[in-house]
């Protein structure tokens, strides 16, 4: 209720507690001389005024047929809940809200480059299923972009605000007028995100389990526009839902995992592949294709492994251990290209002290490894290994020794890809020793860890197509 509307329903309390208290004295007599009388009529006038004012609507959310957008709904907190799959037609967003939540400096496929006429939206999946939606502008001229995110972990609107979340779908396309200026989700779209510009007017649909809770923003750049009709649906998937879509139990200590996929030299963010075990275990708990950003519910005191790929790139493993507390572990996966002279730290490949025999932890990286090679036949590498002796412990091994052993962990990765069938002409090995060390003067066990390590140099590769 409005002010206006909560001004006439004062006054209209008033004036009927003032006609109540004349009683009788104005019942069959002419009134209209007398102060009861003269109340009575003003009653009558303020009585014809309220109907006046339910009849315009203004206790109601609703003008006439259209939903009304309110300043508030503009802001993630103030997100509208759809109870149903048709929202609409609306009143226009009326602007960016009081919390500017999305901004860009650059023409980015995951945020806006201003709010302009923003609105929120909340609902939750009914089942699991294939989400698509449609944006219908109630004018063509209107040019409506949209983010969703996957709602998880508490606070969700203030890490949007601060850059922490990616959205996990996105359209910022330039309008089409010649289907009605819409866009959404659905079938014909064949990107997860969009960028400004010509483009796809629609984006792959997102399968959603039962109960998943969605924030979908919309925003028309233009001003003076017009509102919209918002259509939900989902495609039932009829096979069982996979183990790993299952959400986790809710008691306990609320863990969440914020995984962020960036190109390694740019620090640009790029859509992988990313995969989620228990450590040494190979039954998936988490997966989710062409995603830049992902955020998934944890247990508590349990080991995890994270797996992400992208073409044309090496693959990069994660691994860590949730604590028994609420808490939100936020990870970069910084994945290397693989073309030519680019170098590459194998992480997590560890060996026993002063030998080249791997420590059990070591082999799902070798995997990785191996798979590389087997997905890119033309690939050829260096393989550099090399050992951890700070500047400050000269005297303790001799410069025969260290070269020895730095050429032996470069031997060792050759040889366990040589023995699972890769050409050994596609690498070469050199024992660096102690002479490229991170840290020369390294004392803390991570800095000695960081500089026992084993690197690969691209030397050449193909395009796909050639491969």
């Amino acid at each position: 209720m409005d002010i206006f509307s909560a001004f006439w329903l004062r006054v209209m309390w008033y004036r009927l507690s003032v006609l109540v208290s004349c009683g009788g004295r104005v019942v069959g007599k002419k009134y209209h001389s007398s102060l009861c009388g003269k109340f009575s009529v003003w009653m009558f006038h303020g009585l014809i005024m309220f109907l006046l004012l339910i009849s315009y609507g203004g206790f109601s959310q609703q003008e006439g047929d259209y939903e009304v957008l309110q300043w508030h709904n503009s802001d993630c907190p103030g997100a509208i809940f759809l109870e149903d799959t048709i929202f609409g037609p609306t009143t226009p967003p009326p602007g960016p809200g009081d919390i500017l939540e999305i901004s860009s400096d650059d023409w980015s496929a995951y945020a806006f480059r201003r709010e302009h006429h923003t609105v929120w939206y909340r609902f939750v999946a009914p089942a699991y299923s294939y989400l698509s939606f449609t944006i219908e502008p109630l004018s063509v001229d209107d040019d409506y972009d949209f983010l969703l995110y996957h709602e998880q972990g508490p606070d969700f609107c203030e890490r949007i605000r601060r850059d922490e979340v990616t959205p996990v779908r996105s359209n910022l396309s330039r309008n089409n007028k010649a289907i009605g200026s819409k866009t959404g989700l659905g079938t014909q779209g064949g990107q997860t995100h969009v960028p400004p510009g010509p483009g796809d007017d629609f984006s792959k649909p997102m399968e959603v389990s039962k109960g998943d809770t969605l924030l979908l923003v919309l925003d028309n750049v233009y001003e003076g526009g017009k509102g919209h009709v918002l259509k939900l649906s989902y495609d039932v998937i009829t096979e069982p839902e996979p183990e790993t879509r299952e959400p986790v139990e809710t008691k306990g200590p609320r863990q969440f995992l914020m995984l962020t996929v960036v190109d390694k030299a740019s620090g640009e963010r790029i859509n992988g592949s990313v995969f989620m075990t228990y450590a040494r275990s190979s039954d998936t708990l988490f997966y989710d294709g062409q995603v830049s950003h992902v955020n998934t519910r944890l247990k508590p005191n349990a080991q995890y492994q994270v797996v992400v790929e992208a073409y044309p790139y090496f693959r990069h493993q994660i691994s860590f251990q949730t604590e028994q507390m609420d808490t939100t572990i936020s990870i970069t996966a910084p994945l290397t290209k693989i073309e030519r002279g680019r170098m590459l730290t194998l992480d997590n490949l560890y060996f026993y002290s002063g030998t080249a025999n791997f420590l059990r932890e070591s082999y799902e990286t070798l995997r990785n490894l191996l798979e590389v090679m087997q997905e890119y036949p033309s690939l050829k590498i260096a393989i550099y290994g090399h050992v951890n002796q700070p500047l400050q412990w000269r005297q303790r091994s001799s410069d025969e020794y260290l070269e020895r052993l730095s050429q032996r962990r470069a031997d060792a990765v050759k040889r366990y890809l040589v023995r699972r069938g890769i050409d050994p002409e596609r690498m070469i090995t050199e024992g660096k020793s102690n002479r490229k060390m991170i840290h020369p003067y390294a004392e803390s066990e991570e800095e000695q860890s960081e500089n026992r390590r084993v690197e690969i140099k691209v030397l050449d590769i193909k395009p796909r197509s050639e491969n």
